[in-house]
């Protein structure tokens, strides 16, 4: 079972690097000084002082949340209003979602709360392969069905309201919740 914190803020004035750093620092205990910073070919941060520790961050509106494991991990956390227009999420998931994540929405009429918890899904799962969004493969897979190596869950963040958030872990993890200062 891998060991997985997600570490959240709200409001913070503090810059997502000085929190990352906090949240390292928790999560390992070592300095928070001692981790040094840089970013893989399609820009996914990682330690290369520390190879064995994984991070993903995702930040929306006053949210900053970080998953910090011993495995690889994508994060990723979306705001959504119930007044969004299914009519631009339909056209949004035209371009951007797979066939069978088309026929979930159109069941749903477009629910904002489903659309966003389906790009929270494939955002994570991309922060996790470290592709990222730019490389194009967002419509490539399907992220209502089970992907071949790797298990994604939705997270409830009780203490945010219309927001969906997914978390892609490389092995089966429980979530422990920490508020990084």
């Amino acid at each position: 079972m891998t060991k997985l914190i997600l570490y959240y803020n709200t409001g913070s004035s503090e810059s997502s690097h000085t929190l990352r750093l906090a949240a390292a620092a928790d999560f390992t205990g070592e300095p928070a000084e001692t981790f040094t910073e840089s970013t893989k070919i399609h820009g996914k941060p990682y330690f290369p002082s520390h190879p064995d520790v994984h991070f993903s961050v995702s930040h929306t509106g006053t949210l900053w949340v970080c998953a910090f494991a011993d495995k690889e991990v994508g994060l990723d956390v979306q705001e959504h209003r119930e007044t969004d227009d299914p009519a631009r999420l339909a056209r949004l998931a035209k371009r951007w979602f797979s066939d069978g994540e088309r026929r979930v929405l159109d069941e749903c009429g477009y629910q904002p709360a489903e659309f966003y918890r389906i790009w929270a899904r494939k955002e994570a799962y991309v922060k996790f392969t470290g592709d990222g969004i730019g490389a194009g493969k967002f419509p490539e897979f399907d992220v209502t069905k089970a992907i071949a190596g790797c298990v994604m869950r939705d997270i409830v963040l009780s203490y945010e309201k219309n927001h969906a958030a997914a978390i892609v872990c490389a092995e089966e993890f429980d979530v422990e919740l920490r508020r990084i200062p």
